[in-house]
């Protein structure tokens, strides 16, 4: 049904809202596990080069960035902003001989559905090739749901995803980094899995 005056303001308020915490939570993580495998960062920087050149950044060449949505893809896979959602069940359901009464509030595990070794191998192993193409296709595709699913997926989807891209291409295009610590980066399960103290990088111009 078409949006109200009253539901179209909620919706803009989440955009204005709700993604000044879970992107830059998500990009936090990605530069974490770059710098944790150095190899990519210059693969990105490489493919940065080849699609955009030094001219400017726009929404075209941005979509061409294949490995590097990859390497986000990957990264909200292990560490997903949004490590579960709630959701109200609108009629009486039953999943595996659990009843479910309509009114009922359940809660998708995110974080657990991405670390499910039926759906991904090594699932600890941070591995960008698992969003290559055929990868994908043979993949249940709610295997994969950092922004939710179905017609409640997150409204901000596609403009997370460029934002991020454009900063991951802005940042490595013209900076090297590396991991202060080889001390891998606890996880601090809040409301956005945020991770746990501060995330201290090296950083160079290139």
């Amino acid at each position: 049904e078409p949006m109200g005056k009253e539901q179209i303001l909620i919706e803009c308020m989440q955009f204005l809202v709700a993604g000044s915490e879970t992107s830059p939570v998500a990009l936090s993580w990605t530069f974490y596990l770059l710098g944790r495998h150095p190899r990519l960062i210059g693969e990105i920087r490489d493919e940065v080069d080849a699609v955009l050149g030094s001219g400017p950044i726009t929404l075209a060449g941005l979509r061409q960035l294949g490995l590097t949505r990859r390497v986000l893809d990957e990264s909200m896979r292990l560490c997903s902003p949004f490590w579960m959602i709630d959701r109200i069940a609108v009629e009486d359901d039953e999943i595996d001989g659990i009843r479910i009464p309509a009114g009922t509030m359940v809660l998708p595990y995110i974080y657990g559905l991405h670390r499910d070794p039926e759906l991904w191998p090594d699932p600890e192993v941070f591995d960008p090739s698992r969003f290559e193409d055929e990868a994908v296709r043979n993949r249940h595709p709610s295997a994969h749901i950092p922004f939710g699913g179905g017609p409640r997926k997150c409204i901000g989807s596609n403009m997370a995803i460029l934002q991020m891209l454009l900063l991951l291409a802005m940042f490595i295009r013209r900076y090297d980094f590396e991991r202060v610590s080889a001390e891998p980066v606890e996880i601090n399960p809040r409301m956005i899995l945020h991770p746990k103290g501060a995330i201290r990088m090296r950083v160079r111009r290139v």
